[in-house]
Parts: C-alpha cells; sequence; structure tokens
C-alpha cells in the first residue's frame, strides 16, 4: 500500500501504467538531496526512493519534478534557479509552483504577482540549472 500526504492509496490492478510524482528534498541527517515519492506522517516530511529507504527530510527544501530537461539533460525542480540562455536580459529565474502548475519567477516572493510568473514550459529550451534557492542563493542577484 502506498502513501501521499499520510493517506492510504490502492494501486488498481487495472491500470497498466501509472506515472508516479518525483520529489526531492534534503536528508536531515546527510544533508544530500534525496530523490523519489513524498508524504507526510506524524509531523515530518519523508522522501521514499525506488528501493524503498526512507528518509527524513527538511519539508521546506521539498520541490516537486517539473517534468522538463534543461538544455544540458539535468531534471528541473521545484526551487531550481535557472540561467536564461537566450534572452536579451540575463536576470536567473526561480521555478515555482503557483495556480495548480510550474511557473518561473524573478523571486519566490514576487511570484505571487501575476506579471512576475509565467509557466515554465515556455522557455524549457533557454534555460539551464545552475542552482536552487536552498544552496545557491547567490545566483539570485542581477547579472551585469
Amino acid at each position: 500500500m502506498w502513501c501521499f500526504l499520510g493517506l492510504p492509496l490502492r494501486r488498481s490492478k487495472k491500470i497498466t501504467h501509472m506515472r508516479d510524482a518525483k520529489f526531492r528534498g534534503i536528508d536531515v541527517i546527510t544533508g544530500k538531496w534525496a530523490y523519489g515519492y513524498y508524504y507526510q506522517s506524524k509531523g515530518h516530511a519523508i522522501i521514499r526512493n525506488e528501493n524503498d529507504d526512507e528518509c527524513i527530510v527538511i519539508s521546506e527544501t521539498v520541490g516537486g519534478f517539473t517534468g522538463i530537461i534543461d538544455t544540458h539533460g539535468n531534471e528541473i525542480f521545484e526551487g531550481d534557479i535557472l540561467n536564461p540562455l537566450k534572452q536579451p536580459i540575463h536576470a536567473n529565474k526561480i521555478v515555482v509552483w503557483r495556480n495548480g502548475g510550474f511557473h518561473i519567477s524573478n523571486s519566490k516572493k514576487g511570484a505571487d504577482k501575476a506579471n512576475d510568473c509565467h509557466p515554465i514550459v515556455i522557455y524549457k529550451n533557454g534555460y539551464e540549472v545552475i542552482g536552487n534557492i536552498y544552496e545557491n542563493a547567490e545566483f539570485l542577484r542581477q547579472k551585469t
């Protein structure tokens, strides 16, 4: 039986293929990224990998995989900082989850403004992942 946000889920045998959402979060013990399925249990954020190994992660660092790969083949996750490769004004962007989908924004706080948040799929061929907001905040500064 699988869990999502602490709720039990049952897989139907009639489903031949189902895409599972992929998440990542920073392991509270090792400080390294853990990748896999995400759920919450007893107040803890937990990532379970494909081998069914589980670890508690820092809940603020949990982000979903967008389903998009950057120009170098890296998976793009919520919280990643992207470098625009094909734009005249080079300001790094942040991947955020807003209004039921992944978007890019100039800042995490600014993503609440309608004019600062754009769907990520528009830009999927013109960005590279250069870091994330948890480990590389210095990349959020404007390029000159």
